[in-house]
């Protein structure tokens, strides 16, 4: 139901249900990137901030943090933090050489 709320522009009613979510599955950490995304589009990049580092904090695949970094990136610039900001970003490039950027076939 999050993602759909999510999705179909509701990110309040997505943002409510994935608190709940983050507390049943507190090691998720597609859970703190979605519950991310939901803080951002719901205009609360304080708690955007703390859901992307914690999924940052997580062990995750190298796809997972990739994102993450991302999340921290755009919700750092959100709450008018721009050099925390091109710092995530830089530590998202910086992971190509460690694949989780998808390198593009020819």
């Amino acid at each position: 139901m999050a993602y759909l709320h999510l999705r179909y522009g509701n990110p309040g009613t997505a943002l409510a249900y994935l608190r709940v979510i983050s507390r049943i599955l507190p090691g998720d950490p597609s859970v703190s990137r979605s519950l991310a995304l939901a803080a951002l589009r719901s205009d609360h990049p304080e708690d955007a901030i703390a859901a992307a580092e914690t999924a940052l904090a997580m062990n995750d695949t190298e796809e997972g943090l990739g994102a993450s970094h991302l999340l921290v990136g755009l919700s750092r610039m959100r709450h008018g933090e721009s050099d925390a900001a091109c710092a995530a970003c830089e530590a998202y490039l910086s992971g190509k050489t460690s694949g989780y950027i998808p390198q593009e076939t020819a």
